[in-house]
């Protein structure tokens, strides 16, 4: 008998073998930290991805997970576990994604939000450009409530947008906290209204931001306001007033803020969203942003 026989005879005889749809199960939860979030991101029902998560901790012989008021966190098995299921993953991507070679041709329209597009988009466009030569992309950078406008009116054929935790919209990239930021060491009077500095009123929580400072009992005013992410950023930065930012759309001049006049935020989604009639092209581009995502490379 080879040395591979027997590697494959004892790994059949343990029931040590794994198919991916378990590990993709096991890193999304891994990522969303919620098993009825991750069987909606998957298409499957939870008592599926529960029992692929049971499968998991029975293969690695103890728990991946613990509970928290929010949803499950890994443990210190699960976070050794869910590097190699990434890195797996990957490996079985890239296999796809050379074998395809798909080259597409046409043009793609692509919205995405100005945080995004300056940080995290370029590198996955960087691998999708480069497997399809022949494609053209035309890409726009707004705020996400221009995008939703742009999808409905079919101006676009896919885009990166924030919506409300728990919107429907599109397949979820990532969950983030809302925070209160501002320059290093900024401080505001006591008896004064908090300034703030805000986008404008197509963003698409300045209506709740405003809202939860007046449930709070706390007096404000709008310093400054802007439709673009750097004119915020430099009001903040040259002392107008604080402003909201997702954790990690917030830049190294900024910093966050805290009060006890100001109230505690709620969590944004970055989601990927298509038109009604996708063409292929943005198919292949929303699986990169998903599996970049997983895999934590845009991070």
């Amino acid at each position: 008998m080879r040395l591979s026989d027997i590697y494959n005879h004892d790994i059949r005889s343990r029931d040590l073998a794994i198919d991916l749809d378990v590990l993709r199960s096991f890193v999304v939860v891994a990522a969303l930290g919620n098993l009825t979030r991750a069987a909606e991101r998957l298409g499957r029902a939870q008592s599926t991805v529960s029992a692929h998560i049971s499968k998991m901790e029975t293969l690695y012989d103890g728990a991946l997970f613990h509970r928290t008021p929010r949803g499950v966190e890994l443990t210190e098995r699960g976070i050794v576990v869910r590097a190699v299921a990434e890195q797996m993953l990957d490996l079985q991507a890239r296999t796809l994604a050379t074998l395809r070679k798909s080259s597409l041709a046409g043009t793609l329209r692509v919205g995405i939000m100005e945080d995004y597009a300056l940080d995290r988009f370029p590198r996955v466009l960087k691998g999708f450009a480069a497997r399809n030569p022949d494609l053209a992309l035309r890409i726009e950078v707004a705020q996400s409530a221009h995008l939703h406008h742009g999808l409905e009116k079919g101006a676009l054929d896919l885009a990166v947008v924030r919506r409300p935790a728990q919107n429907a919209v599109g397949k979820t990239l990532a969950r983030e906290r809302l925070r209160w930021v501002a320059a290093p060491g900024a401080t505001f009077s006591e008896d004064a209204p908090i300034p703030l500095v805000l986008f404008d009123e197509a963003c698409l929580y300045r209506g709740a931001v405003i809202n939860s400072l007046k449930r709070h009992g706390t007096d404000f005013c709008i310093a400054a306001s802007s439709a673009s992410l750097a004119g915020v950023v430099a009001s903040c930065v040259a002392g107008l007033g604080i402003t909201v930012l997702s954790d990690t759309a917030i830049p190294r001049a900024l910093v966050p803020f805290v009060s006890g006049r100001l109230p505690m935020l709620g969590d944004t989604e970055i989601a990927v969203v298509r038109s009604r009639n996708t063409p292929k092209a943005a198919l292949e581009l929303e699986r990169d942003l998903l599996r970049a995502h997983l895999s934590r490379d845009v991070f």
